[in-house]
């Protein structure tokens, strides 16, 4: 086993004054310190029995009338029955999607086309 370390030094007499002086400035922070907690619990202490002390107020009771929305009399339509549509003579729909898309291109182009003409001026005529 090892040796029990040597005691420290005995301390000077200026170490011995410092050590005194921190401890008492310790002891000054920590008796602050318990005077703001204990002022802190009386600040919460007098703010509860203020609130409790204080005016109970209360919102006047207010009832309004009831109001319900006017009754419409049920109306309904006679029924007939769904027309029948008669099959197209073969063309698919995806077939008349495209044949619309084509027929609507030459009108845009002809549009466009002139507006490019129109705008180009006489200089390029």
């Amino acid at each position: 086993p090892l040796p029990p370390p040597p005691p420290p030094p005995p301390l000077s007499k200026k170490e011995v004054a410092r050590a005194a002086a921190e401890q008492a400035a310790a002891e000054q922070k920590a008796k602050a310190k318990a005077q703001r907690e204990a002022a802190k619990i009386s600040r919460k202490q007098t703010a509860v029995t203020a609130a409790s002390a204080a005016p109970k107020l209360s919102a006047p009771s207010l009832s309004l009338p009831s109001l319900s929305a006017p009754s419409v009399p049920s109306i309904s339509l006679p029924s007939a029955p769904a027309p029948s549509i008669p099959p197209t003579g073969g063309i698919a729909p995806v077939a008349g999607l495209f044949a619309g898309v084509a027929i609507g291109l030459v009108p845009a182009g002809a549009l466009i086309s002139l507006r490019s003409f129109l705008m180009s001026g006489k200089k390029n005529r």
